[in-house]
């Protein structure tokens, strides 16, 4: 079976492979085409396209954007807009702004509960990239603060810790707009991999964020079992969706991510990538 992988990340956002790096990655796992989807940021695509005209490989322009709707932050996922568009590249450099914004309430929040951070340690994580929570739980590791960037995230950094600090971001329906209007289509990412506890659960979800314009759901992920990605195929059919798949993979901080396969080791069909691509 050809595979492609539709949800992989670089240096640009939290993954821990250059651009280059990732996509001769991508080559030698046997994946044939593939998005390369940084977190907020377009700045990976012109040598992830360069990369994969070297290696004869297919790509779309890809992007994975933090948004909120109903005080739950969702993750969409576009592909195949226009990389140059004005609108789409002012929303994402607001959205990076936001970020370096955030370190420093992050650090302040840390030292406020005893824990020792230095800020430039951070930075030098990041390198060129915006600096994220993966990159502040990294240097909580290397500080001897946590086990590893897990234990990191459950007892300071992820949602509802003591030590998450919430960025601004757009809602939901407006990164769906400005995907289009880019020309872009645009996937809900990784739908199951929080529990919905609001009424009307993941149904809901979905019937809310199609009225605002979704396109489609992402199936195959490393947090969806089988059970997940039956729900979710059902709930593409009734709606009308595109399905894709991807392996979210972040390089050597990732447990279990394999380039081009799922959860179980599935494959991911390179039909998805053909279906984003017509």
């Amino acid at each position: 079976m050809s595979l492609c992988d539709l949800h992989m990340h670089s240096t640009v956002s939290d993954g821990t492979l250059g651009v280059a790096e990732l996509v001769a990655a991508v080559h030698a796992a046997g994946v044939s085409a593939f998005a390369l989807t940084d977190h907020d940021s377009l700045e990976g695509l012109p040598q992830a396209r360069r990369s994969a005209d070297e290696l004869g490989m297919r790509t779309l322009s890809g992007v994975e954007i933090s948004t909120r709707a109903r005080d739950v932050e969702h993750h969409i996922l576009g592909y195949g807009f226009d990389p140059q568009h004005a609108g789409l590249c002012e929303m994402l450099e607001t959205l990076q702004l936001r970020r370096r914004e955030r370190l420093p309430a992050i650090v302040e929040r840390l030292d406020e509960l005893g824990v020792a951070l230095d800020p430039d340690s951070v930075r030098r994580i990041a390198g060129d990239s915006n600096p994220g929570r993966p990159h502040v739980a990294r240097a909580l590791v290397e500080a001897g603060h946590c086990r590893d960037i897990d234990d990191a995230f459950e007892r300071y950094l992820g949602d509802g810790r003591p030590a998450h600090i919430r960025k601004p971001v757009p809602s939901a329906a407006a990164a769906i707009a400005m995907l289009h209007e880019a020309g872009g289509v645009a996937v809900w990412a990784h739908p199951c991999v929080k529990p919905i506890t609001r009424p009307g659960g993941l149904a809901q979800v979905v019937s809310e964020l199609v009225r605002a314009g979704l396109d489609g759901l992402e199936v195959i992920h490393p947090s969806h079992g089988a059970s997940e990605q039956r729900r979710l195929r059902r709930l593409a059919r009734e709606h009308g969706l595109l399905t894709t798949g991807g392996s979210d993979f972040h390089g050597s901080r990732g447990s279990g991510q394999r380039l081009g396969r799922g959860r179980e080791g599935e494959g991911i069909p390179l039909e998805l990538f053909e279906a984003l691509d017509a």
